[in-house]
């Protein structure tokens, strides 16, 4: 039994089949115990376009206040509305002046308003260069002023007939206010190689429980609330319960090795492969292409080579030719830093020789300096 989703429908089931069989009175209790109470007009707010409301009351409401009702159709695949009056009868005062103005009758005005959109005049004035057009403001906002009062108007109508109004709530809340979203509660579950350490927090454990319960989920958890914990253990879960071969987790650039670091500690005895953009890139296209030639080399073979998705590939590159780009940048970077470093042992080589020669240099003079002391002064007889 559940009691999530749309329950307007299991109950009214339940209550026919009810007579059948007594056991399922504790299922209709159930799922009335959890519907939301019906909306009254006072919380509805019913307003022109809305896709509850069918263009008969709309036409209806037209036909009241223009006395001339309207073709009004609704195209749901598009949710377009279309009001269409008989010849002459945007003439009226109701239609022109009333509800409309001279350049725009009430129902443009209504069909403006069906579709969401504003009415704005235009002039057409004669210019050196032609005719263009002008925006007349003065009319843009009367007609504006014409269409709040129509809206307002039809708000006030829906719920002046009883029957009328009755019809309409009942259909708001069988469409808007029948669904009870799941509550996912994940205390059952456990995490088998989870570090001894960590004790995940119950949203972290409804969270796991939301992944593997659904097709595609969001996490909206703030910074600080443990979002990667989170991300290890649903997809720990979701390989376990075989919902996936090789879950993939994919982060920005500057956070693969972090996340990894982070897996790691919260499974110490999980495998997880960390594709950085050096590893697809130089420890495996690298070797592809200097095996089979760059266009013999397709993404699925790095990926494959790689044992990643090739997703994880295209994640960090755009194609195979930034691929070789990068490779390329790569042997470039290192040439210039091997032949920066030849340049240094060139230059400290150099030194050391010019060191070692002053150094002798400086030995011989004062071996004669040493030679010239002991031979001393000359004598004179």
């Amino acid at each position: 039994m559940t009691t999530a989703g749309e329950l307007a429908v299991p109950i009214a089931a339940a209550v026919a089949a009810s007579s059948t069989g007594a056991e399922l009175e504790v299922i209709i209790a159930a799922l009335e115990k959890v519907q939301p109470a019906d909306l009254g007009r006072g919380e509805i707010r019913a307003k022109l376009g809305a896709p509850w409301i069918p263009a008969s009351d709309v036409r209806a409401f037209a036909a009241e206040i223009l006395s001339y009702p309207p073709t009004v159709t609704y195209l749901p695949i598009t949710a377009q509305w279309e009001v269409k009056a008989e010849r002459g009868a945007g003439d009226t005062a109701a239609a022109s002046a009333e509800w409309g103005t001279g350049r725009i009758d009430a129902y443009r005005l209504l069909e403006l308003s069906l579709n969401g959109k504003a009415p704005v005049v235009y002039d057409t004035i004669q210019t050196p260069d032609g005719e263009t057009r002008v925006r007349n403001q003065a009319e843009t906002m009367l007609a504006e002023e014409k269409q709040r009062a129509l809206a307002a108007r039809f708000g006030e109508w829906v719920w002046e007939d009883p029957q009328r109004c009755d019809r309409l709530c009942a259909e708001y809340n069988h469409r808007f206010n029948s669904v009870v979203p799941r509550r996912y509660d994940g205390a059952h579950l456990t995490f088998p190689g989870l570090a001894e350490d960590f004790q995940p927090y119950p949203h972290q454990r409804d969270m796991v429980h939301r992944i593997i319960s659904s097709p595609a989920s969001l996490c909206p958890y703030p910074v600080g609330t443990g979002k990667t914990p989170v991300m290890f253990m649903a997809a720990r879960k979701l390989r376990e319960l075989g919902l996936a071969r090789k879950p993939l987790i994919i982060v920005p650039n500057h956070l693969l090795e972090q996340t990894a670091r982070e897996g790691k500690r919260l499974f110490p005895s999980a495998r997880i492969l960390m594709a950085a953009r050096e590893d697809l890139a130089d420890a495996q296209a690298r070797k592809l292409f200097a095996a089979h030639g760059f266009a013999q080399t397709s993404v699925d073979a790095i990926a494959a080579e790689a044992g990643v998705a090739k997703g994880a590939v295209y994640h960090h590159f755009q194609s195979k030719e930034q691929i070789l780009d990068h490779i390329v940048d790569g042997l470039q970077a290192e040439l210039a830093k091997q032949v920066k470093a030849l340049e240094e042992q060139m230059f400290q080589h150099a030194r050391n020789l010019e060191f070692e020669q002053a150094a002798q240099l400086r030995d011989r003079i004062r071996v004669m300096q040493e030679c010239n002391m002991g031979l001393g002064e000359p004598a004179a007889d």
